[in-house]
C-alpha cells in the first residue's frame, strides 16, 4: 500500500492522491464509528449490526483506494471486484439496522422473512463477485481507475444494482419517517428525520456517482457512494450522543432515573470518596455539589455505613448531617460496585428521608398505646359487669365473653353462639341474624338450655375493620320471673299460651301460604300426568313434580346454611345429572332471551348428592344467565384435569368488580336488588361438604365458575 501511495505521488496527479487519502480517511471513520459504538454496549443487536455495516463500509473504501490508486488495468479490476462483496450486502444490512432501530423486529422471528433480505444481496454477490466481468469495464479518468457498468446482460441484470439499492434504501427510510411520525417522544421525531433525509441525500448522491453516471459510461465524477454513506454515519453518531440513539438502553434510563429522583444517591471511588451525587441528595445535606466531591462519604452519617464485600447490604436506619448540623432520619443501603474479575469499582449509597413516616410511626405507636390501655380498660369494665356479656360475629361465631358468661355456660370464645347452649343449628326466626339484617337492636327475654331465663338485649355495633358484630348481654332474672309466676300465675300461663298460639298461628300461616300451593301445583301436575293426552309428556311432568319437591327442600335447607349436610350421596356420573336438568335450564334461558350450551366431557362416575349437586348447578346457571344481556351464552362444561372432575359454568356477562371479588361466597352479600347473598354461599358449602373446591376466573367479557370434585382412587 505505500508502495502504491509512493507510486501514486510519482506517476499520478493530484486528484488522484487526494481521490486515495478520501477514501482511506473515511474507512478509517468507519472503523472507529463502528468499534466504539459497539464496546459502549456489546450486547446491544442494534450495535452488532451498526458495527458489521462499518466493517463493511470500511473494505468498501479500503478497497476503492486501492482500486484508484493501482498502477495496471488489472490490479484495479481486482480490487473493485473484490469492493463488490461490500457495496453487494450494504443495503441488506442497513435494512436489518432499520428494522431493528423502528422496533419492529418481531417482523424477523420467522426465519422465512429474512428471505427477502438475504437473497438480493446474494444475487447482486453472485452478479458482481462471482459472475466475472472484463477488465475492459476499468476505465482511466483523471481522478484515477474507475468502473463502468457493462450493458450485455439485459435490462434486468444491467439495472440489477440499482434497482436493489434504491428500493432497500426507500423501505430504509419509509421505515424510519413511519417510526418517527408514530412515537410520541420528540427525540424519536427528531431521530427519524435526520437518519431519512441524510440517507436520501446519500442515496441520491451515491446513485449518480455509481450507478447513472457508469450505466452511461460517463467519468465526471469519481464513485462517491462510499462517502457520501459517511454523513448518514455521522448523522446516527450524532443522534446517538445527543439524543441518546441506540445508546437509549435500559441501563441508562436507570442512571439518569436515580439522577433526578427524590431519593438520595453518592457514588464513591473504592476510597469512600464522593465522585458523583445526585440533586435529591444535594436538598437533603443542603450542600452545593462542587463542595462534595472528594470528600468521604461517611463524614455525612451519623452512624458507620456496614459495606457488604459482595455486592448489596440489607436496608438499614441511619441518620445524616446537613450542612446546618441537622440530623435527618433516612433509610439507607449501600452497595460495592465489582467488575467481571470480582475488583471494586465503587459503591453506591441510596437514603431516603424518613422524618415524615418516623413522625407518622410516634404517632401511631402512640395512638396504639392509648387505644390498648382503651382496650384494656374496657375489657377490664366488660368482664366486671355483673351481666353475661358476649360479642358475636355475622357467622354466629363468639369473638369474646366475660368471665361471668363463661362461668355459667364455659369457655365460649372460638365456639358458635349456638354450639355454647348446647345446640347443633342457629335458633328459628334466630334475633341475632335479625339484627344483622335491619341493623337495629333487639331486647328480650330466653330461657335456655340451663333452664335459667335471661334478658337478652342485642346491639349491633362495627368492628374497626367494618366487620358487622353484635353485643349481647344476659341478665338472669330466673328468680324474678318465678316471683312473678307465683304471684300471677294464671296470668303468665295465659300469657305464655297466647304466645305459643301465635307461634302456632304463624307456623299454620307458612304452612298454609307456601306449602299448601305448592302441593295444589304438584297435585294438579299429577293429575294432568296420568290423562292419557299427557302421556307423551310425562317425562316433562314427572321433572316438574320433582323440581317442586326438590323447592320444598331448598325452603328447608335455604335458612340452614350453616348446618352440615346430610344428604344421601352415591357414585354417579355429573354428565347425566346436567342432561336430566338441561331441560329446566334450557326453559329458564329461553324465556329471557338467552342460550344455554352444554359440553359433555368423558369423566368418570364420583361420590355426589344428587339433590345437592342439582342445587349448587341451578345456583351457578341462574346467576350466569342473570348476569348477561340479552342475546347471551351460558356455557356448562365437564371434564378430567389432573385426577380431578372439572364443572365449569361460564356466562358472557360484564363480570365481577374488582371491589367485590373478595367479598364472593360471603353469606348474605349481594349486588342484586332482591338476592339474599345466600345462592353462592350455599354453592360454597355444598362444595365443602363433596371435598370440593370451587373457584372463579372474572374479567370483563365474562366469569367462569369451576368445580373441582375429587375422582375415587
Amino acid at each position: 500500500m505505500i508502495y502504491c501511495l509512493f507510486y501514486g505521488f510519482l506517476k499520478v496527479g493530484l486528484p488522484v492522491i487526494a481521490l486515495v487519502y478520501l477514501y482511506l480517511t473515511c474507512s478509517s471513520v468507519y472503523l472507529f464509528l463502528g468499534i466504539s459504538l459497539f464496546f459502549k454496549d456489546r450486547k446491544n443487536i442494534i450495535n452488532k449490526i451498526f458495527l458489521a455495516i462499518s466493517l463493511n463500509l470500511a473494505f468498501w473504501a479500503f478497497c476503492y483506494a486501492l482500486m484508484t490508486s493501482s498502477s495496471t488495468k488489472e490490479a484495479a479490476y481486482f480490487f473493485n471486484r473484490l469492493s463488490s462483496l461490500s457495496w453487494s450486502t450494504l443495503f441488506s444490512m442497513v435494512l436489518y439496522l432499520f428494522i431493528y432501530l423502528t422496533k419492529r423486529e418481531a417482523y424477523l422471528k420467522k426465519p422465512w422473512n429474512h428471505l427477502p433480505l438475504v437473497v438480493p444481496s446474494l444475487i447482486a454477490i453472485y452478479l458482481y463477485f462471482l459472475h466475472t466481468t472484463s477488465a475492459n469495464e476499468i476505465v482511466r479518468a483523471s481522478y484515477g481507475w474507475t468502473f463502468l457498468i457493462p450493458k450485455r446482460n439485459g435490462v434486468l441484470w444491467d439495472y440489477y444494482y440499482g434497482i436493489y439499492s434504491v428500493v432497500f434504501a426507500l423501505v430504509s427510510i419509509w421505515l424510519i419517517l413511519d417510526w418517527g411520525k408514530k412515537s410520541k417522544l420528540v427525540r424519536e421525531k427528531k431521530q427519524s428525520k435526520l437518519v431519512a433525509y441524510s440517507l436520501l441525500a446519500s442515496l441520491i448522491l451515491g446513485s449518480i456517482t455509481n450507478i447513472i453516471l457508469p450505466l452511461l459510461k460517463k467519468t465526471y465524477l469519481p464513485q462517491l457512494a462510499v462517502v457520501s454513506i459517511l454523513f448518514v454515519c455521522l448523522v446516527i453518531r450524532y443522534s446517538m450522543i445527543k439524543l441518546k440513539l441506540m445508546s437509549f438502553t435500559s441501563e441508562r434510563v436507570v442512571l439518569d432515573v436515580l439522577k433526578i429522583m427524590n431519593e438520595g444517591l453518592i457514588i464513591t471511588d473504592p476510597e469512600g470518596k464522593i465522585t458523583s451525587i445526585n440533586k435529591g441528595a444535594l436538598q437533603l445535606l443542603g450542600y452545593e455539589e462542587s463542595n462534595l466531591r472528594g470528600k468521604l462519604a461517611e463524614q455525612f452519617f451519623q452512624s458507620d455505613l456496614m459495606l457488604s464485600k459482595t455486592g448489596i447490604s440489607s436496608r438499614s436506619e441511619n441518620e445524616i448531617i446537613t450542612q446546618n448540623g441537622t440530623l435527618i432520619p433516612v433509610l439507607s443501603s449501600f452497595s460495592v460496585l465489582l467488575d467481571d474479575f470480582g475488583d471494586e469499582l465503587g459503591r453506591v449509597i441510596l437514603f431516603q428521608n424518613i422524618s415524615e413516616i418516623k413522625q407518622i410511626q410516634n404517632e401511631l405507636r402512640n395512638a396504639h398505646e392509648m387505644m390498648m390501655g382503651e382496650y384494656t380498660r374496657l375489657h377490664d369494665v366488660i368482664d366486671s359487669l355483673p351481666g353475661l356479656v358476649s360479642v358475636i360475629s355475622e357467622s354466629y361465631v363468639v369473638r369474646f365473653a366475660n368471665q361471668n358468661h363463661n362461668s355459667v355456660f364455659g369457655e365460649s370464645e372460638g365456639k358458635t353462639c349456638y354450639e355454647v347452649v348446647a345446640q347443633n343449628k342457629p335458633c328459628d326466626n334466630c334475633s341475632i341474624n335479625y339484627v344483622f339484617e335491619n341493623d337495629l337492636p333487639i331486647r328480650g327475654e330466653k330461657l335456655f338450655y340451663n333452664n335459667r331465663i335471661y334478658e337478652v338485649t342485642l346491639q349491633p355495633f362495627y368492628d374497626i375493620d367494618g366487620s358487622k358484630l353484635v353485643i349481647r348481654n344476659l341478665c338472669d332474672i330466673t328468680e324474678r320471673k318465678e316471683a312473678e309466676q307465683e304471684l300471677s300465675r294464671l296470668q303468665t300461663e295465659m300469657a305464655r299460651l297466647e304466645r305459643l298460639n301465635l307461634v302456632g298461628q304463624m307456623a299454620a300461616g307458612i304452612a298454609h301460604e307456601i306449602r299448601n300451593p305448592m302441593t295444589t301445583v304438584r297435585g294438579y301436575l299429577q293429575l294432568l300426568g296420568s290423562k292419557s293426552e299427557y302421556q307423551s309428556q310425562e317425562s316433562t311432568f314427572q321433572l316438574m313434580i320433582d323440581e317442586l319437591d326438590r323447592a320444598n327442600i331448598i325452603i328447608s335447607d335455604f335458612l340452614s346454611l350453616a348446618r352440615n349436610s346430610t344428604k344421601e350421596r352415591r357414585y354417579q356420573n355429573i354428565n347425566e345429572l346436567l342432561k336430566h336438568l338441561f331441560p329446566l335450564l334450557e326453559a329458564d334461558s329461553f324465556s329471557q332471551n338467552k342460550q344455554i350450551v352444554f359440553v359433555a366431557g368423558e369423566i368418570p362416575d364420583i361420590l355426589i348428592s344428587q339433590e345437592e349437586i342439582s342445587q349448587l348447578v341451578l345456583n351457578l346457571c341462574r346467576n350466569g344467565l342473570e348476569a348477561m344481556e340479552e342475546g347471551g351464552t351460558v356455557t356448562i362444561r365437564t371434564y378430567l384435569e389432573d385426577d380431578h372432575v372439572v364443572l365449569s359454568v361460564k356466562d358472557e356477562g360484564k363480570g365481577i368488580e374488582a371491589g367485590d371479588l373478595d367479598k364472593i361466597g360471603t353469606p348474605f352479600f349481594t349486588t342484586k336488588e332482591k338476592g339474599t347473598g345466600l345462592g353462592l354461599s350455599t354453592c360454597y358449602n355444598i362444595a365443602a361438604h363433596h371435598n370440593a373446591r370451587l373457584e372463579f376466573i372474572s374479567n370483563p367479557n365474562g366469569t367462569t365458575f369451576l368445580v373441582r370434585f375429587i375422582t375415587k382412587k
